[in-house]
Order: C-alpha cells, then sequence, then structure tokens
C-alpha cells in the first residue's frame, strides 16, 4: 500500500491488474496539484490582486478572488480545459476514422480522430489583430518538436484543410496554402478581442488534467464589509477605553503617564502612515 502503484490478483489463470489505493491517491494529488498551479497561473494573467487558491479535501480547490468585477469570466476560464490539437480535414463525407464536426459559420466537416499535433507542443499564444481582416485572431509559438511535427504536417499536406480543435469543438478549418516551418501560426474563428484575448490566456497556462465543477459560489458584498469595519471600529474604540480605565486604576499617576505616552505615539503613528500614504490591509 505504501510502494506500490499497481495490484494484481489471479482469477482462473488470468491476471488483474488495477491501481491500488495508493496508486489512486498519488495520481488524485498530482492531478490537484497540477489543477491548482493552471488555475493560479491563468487567475494571475487576468490580474486579479491578492488571490487565494487553497487545497480543500482530497478532490476541492478553494479560490478567493477580492475585488472581482466579472465572476462570469472567470468562471467561464476555469471551467475549460483546454485541450488543444490539430487535425486534418477528411474530403470524403462518411470516411472511415473520422467524426463530423460544425464550424462557427455552420459548415459540417469530416474531421480525423487522428490527432497530429496536440497543444503540449505550445510554448506561447498571444492576441493579435488581422492588419488585413481587422478582426482578432490567436497568435501562437511552438517549441521545437511542435515545430518538426507541424511543418511535416503541413508539408505533406499542401492544399488539404487542418481543423483546430479545441474541448472538442471546432474553433478553425483554414487550409494550408504552404508549409509551415517557421514554428509559428494563427489561430482565427470570428473572435471579438475579449475572446482572443481568453483564447490565447487558456492556451498559454495550459491544459487541465481532469475538468472541474463549480460546487459551490459566494460572493461578499461591499456591504457586509462595511459591517466589518464597522464593528472593528467600535471594538477596538471599546478595547482602547478599557486599557485607559485599568492602567488608572491600577497603577493611579503613573498610569496616567503611561496612557498620555500611548496617546502620544498613537497619534505620530497615525500621521506618519497618513503622510507616507500607506495602504492598510490583513
Amino acid at each position: 500500500y505504501n510502494t506500490y502503484e499497481f495490484d494484481m490478483t489471479y482469477e482462473n489463470n488470468k491476471v488483474n491488474i488495477f491501481y491500488s489505493k495508493f496508486g489512486l491517491l498519488t495520481i488524485n494529488n498530482a492531478a490537484l496539484k497540477q489543477s491548482i498551479e493552471i488555475i493560479r497561473r491563468r487567475i494571475d494573467d487576468v490580474g486579479t490582486k491578492e488571490p487565494t487558491i487553497l487545497q480543500r479535501g482530497e478532490k476541492r480547490i478553494l479560490v478567493e478572488l477580492p475585488g472581482l468585477k466579472d465572476p462570469e469570466r472567470i468562471k467561464s476560464l476555469l471551467g475549460k480545459t483546454a485541450q488543444l490539437n490539430f487535425r486534418l480535414v477528411s474530403n470524403i463525407a462518411d470516411d472511415f476514422g473520422t467524426s463530423k464536426m460544425f464550424s462557427t459559420s455552420g459548415e459540417e466537416l469530416s474531421i480525423s480522430k487522428r490527432i497530429v499535433m496536440s497543444g503540449e507542443n505550445l510554448i506561447d499564444a498571444q492576441p493579435r489583430l488581422d492588419t488585413q481582416t481587422n478582426q482578432p485572431n490567436v497568435s501562437f509559438t511552438l517549441d521545437r518538436i511542435g515545430a518538426q511535427k507541424f511543418g511535416r504536417v503541413t508539408t505533406d499536406n499542401v492544399g488539404k484543410r487542418i481543423a483546430i480543435v479545441l474541448d472538442n469543438k471546432l474553433i478553425s478549418a483554414p487550409s494550408i496554402r504552404e508549409p509551415i516551418t517557421a514554428g509559428n501560426g494563427n489561430i482565427s474563428g470570428n473572435f471579438t478581442f475579449q475572446e482572443a484575448t481568453d483564447l490565447a490566456l487558456l492556451l498559454r497556462s495550459g491544459a487541465l488534467p481532469t475538468p472541474l465543477n463549480i460546487v459551490e459560489e459566494r460572493t461578499v458584498g461591499p456591504d457586509l464589509g462595511k459591517d466589518s469595519i464597522k464593528s472593528g471600529a467600535i471594538s477596538l474604540f471599546i478595547g482602547f477605553i478599557l486599557v485607559i480605565l485599568f492602567m488608572v486604576y491600577k497603577y493611579r499617576y503613573f498610569g496616567v503617564i503611561a496612557n498620555i505616552s500611548l496617546v502620544a505615539n498613537l497619534l505620530m503613528l497615525v500621521g506618519m502612515l497618513t503622510l507616507l500614504a500607506v495602504s492598510y490591509t490583513h
């Protein structure tokens, strides 16, 4: 249990191999850690300040985002696995080993199930604006192995179409006009600039090892924060008065001197922080 990821049993001269409890726990922890890292990358690219991303239990991740203005966009980004792959388009309608997919324009295409290249070879993606069509697209850069694969596929299939599939959804299917050996390319699909930015963010951060489902969502509004600040100020004032009264009761004259020193120190501290325009955080 503490060593082996696989276990096996013998039944009727047959060997059954399956994951042990330790193996399942190892896979689950690895997927959870990788998911947390990818979620952190996606949220950092959005620009959210001071996010909190923690593991809760065996299969849950807690995400706290202060000052969030567009929660629907964040939920959409976190809910996508972002598994990108490139497949060739078949010219035969009912060709064996193909599946039917519809493009954004409604065109039905027979897409090969064989993946010629996946998003694992992608090292960068940025939103761009096409100067000719004035349409947003996503420019991507491949690593050395990906550039070799893409160059070989585009060289052998000039004149054919290649499908760009994201999470089993056809984004676009451009024609291969010439071999692409530099390791750079563009993904277009009638995007808005926001959609192109989000797609580039998803591709940059990498694919999630497993789909994520939002189990619970809570929103803390400004009214609740205002009440907390008011309660904190009242408790601070009451505590300060009680300390002064205790000092006077316990130490008499010396307590009065200590209280004056304490108030003076507090006023000087607040004055210096105000002059330096220091932000208060917790």
